[in-house]
């Protein structure tokens, strides 16, 4: 068994990394423009995330990591989503795929880790004309995979591929390659999350060896080689029936920090034609009212599912069907409820909430990309939970 050298243990707690990214928001907010200009994180964004350790939530211990209980990174990224969505989204995400790669074989994770604890990992879905070919105790890998939030900075990057063996379809599975074998491509331009530099990559006929490869059925019944030196029960969770809960914390902050911006926007402002203040409104205050019972109930039912999944987890206990399914479906109704928050927030803001600069209408154009993400759109996350409902099969074997 491959192990990586023994260091001193590492006390950090998930309310050390909350109080760290609260002591970054006025830097975060300084540097938001910044941020939306060169459509990426800048380099000092990357080493302040770095130096709080918010890429090492839920790394394995083995591998210079704090091991935090699944889900620690919806708390940090609704943070840090306050002053800067796509800071947020990016901390977030990279995470994640720190998450994954402790499923990864040991000696894949030490490839990462083995030199640097803090190497980030990235990850890239969808795919165009992607090709693994089994080749010697490898595969040849080539094509073009979109979306890869935060690979300008990665080390590494995740990617899914098929593999043709032979059957009538090509089998799916996820394949790590070093940054030296991808090229990256200028790709992101978008009105929302305009810095979290989202670009495609390129793979040209790389090898990945065996040990990089972690497949999708091995992730999502427990089964990963990784459990074999990371024990913490996060690593036996279902990589798609609770992977969206990676998505979803930004959602918190943004709309928090919209509500914030709309109420200091507010502040002394006079009606036109009434010379009162508008804060007097009954509306409007109704309004708020509203938008703040939806971002706290959003929160709440993320909180309550994360807690369910952590004790069934360190029970040993597996998740079923009907949970996975709710889960999908509570994350895109978390997004959804954000989303008409902030939204509310704009038609209240009048005419001033539609400039381009107007930290409202930046927000709500943040939160609109978030909500549409695969993880998050209602439909077809809602789906699955009412066809599980009536005793039909919800569509995905993942689920």
């Amino acid at each position: 068994m491959s192990r990586l050298p023994d260091s001193a243990p590492d006390t950090t707690t998930l309310d050390d990394l909350i109080a760290r990214a609260a002591d970054l928001l006025p830097v975060l907010e300084k540097r938001a423009t910044e941020t939306n200009t060169l459509r990426k994180m800048p380099d000092a964004t990357i080493a302040d995330f770095k130096d709080a350790g918010f890429f090492k939530a839920q790394q394995p211990k083995r591998c210079g990591g704090y091991e935090l209980d699944f889900g620690a990174l919806v708390h940090v990224s609704a943070k840090l989503a306050e002053a800067c969505a796509s800071s947020a989204w990016v901390a977030s995400v990279v995470a994640s795929h720190h998450w994954i790669l402790g499923m990864f074989a040991s000696e894949a994770q030490d490839d990462v880790w083995g030199k640097d604890a803090n190497a980030i990992v990235c990850s890239a879905y969808a795919h165009t004309s992607s090709t693994a070919v089994p080749a010697g105790d490898g595969y040849r890998l080539s094509g073009t995979w979109h979306y890869a939030s935060g690979i300008d900075h990665a080390d590494w990057v995740i990617v899914l591929a098929p593999i043709a063996e032979g059957g009538d379809k090509p089998r799916m599975t996820t394949l790590l390659v070093p940054r030296a074998d991808i090229a990256v491509l200028d790709t992101w331009h978008a009105s929302g999350l305009k810095g979290t530099g989202t670009n495609d990559l390129k793979i040209a006929d790389a090898f990945v060896p065996r040990h990089r490869e972690l497949g999708f059925d091995e992730a999502n019944m427990g089964r990963a080689p990784g459990t074999a030196v990371n024990h913490a029960p996060m690593y036996r969770l279902p990589m798609m029936g609770v992977g969206s809960f990676t998505t979803v914390g930004p959602c918190f902050g943004v709309a928090r920090g919209a509500l914030a911006a709309y109420l200091a926007a507010m502040q002394g402002r006079m009606g036109v034609l009434s010379a009162e203040k508008l804060a007097e409104h009954a509306p409007l205050q109704l309004k708020i009212a509203e938008t703040a019972a939806e971002i706290d109930a959003a929160q709440a039912l993320i909180v309550a599912d994360l807690e369910e999944i952590n004790v069934t987890g360190i029970a040993g206990g597996t998740l079923d069907r009907m949970q996975r399914v709710r889960f999908k479906r509570d994350v895109a109704f978390a997004a959804q409820l954000c989303r008409r928050a902030v939204d509310r927030l704009v038609m209240a803001m009048g005419v001033p909430g539609q400039k381009d600069d107007h930290p409202v209408q930046m927000r709500a154009r943040d939160m609109n990309a978030l909500a549409s993400h695969g993880l998050m759109s209602w439909e077809p996350n809602a789906l699955p939970y009412g066809r599980a409902s009536f005793g039909l099969e919800p569509g995905n074997p993942y689920f």
